[in-house]
């Protein structure tokens, strides 16, 4: 049996769900339409926001930004995407932290 991260196992719990019904085993299978929808809104989501209003990401760049930063709360341990993870997602997506 295939194991699953712990992060997706934490984040179905806690939407009321069980994590062996999660169709996804990572966050880069995770439709973008799921991550805004389904999924609690990072901190600072005006973030994502304003570099959608402003062309400095498409709305594909955001769901990509969204993947990353719940990969990056999920190596933290956390059940939601901070500040942090946030900024730092955006940064790697623009390419400033290798």
């Amino acid at each position: 049996m295939p194991r699953w991260p712990r992060g997706w196992a934490r984040r179905a719990i806690g939407l009321g769900g069980d994590w062996r019904t999660v169709p996804w085993r990572v966050n880069a299978d995770v439709p973008g339409s799921y991550l805004r929808r389904n999924l609690p809104a990072p901190q600072q989501a005006d973030l994502l926001e304003e570099a959608l209003a402003a062309g400095r990401l498409s709305a594909r760049g955001v769901d990509k930004v969204l993947r990353i930063a719940w990969t990056l709360a999920d190596l933290a341990g956390t059940d939601r995407v901070g500040q942090n993870q946030l900024r730092a997602a955006m940064a790697l997506r623009r390419g400033e932290l290798t």
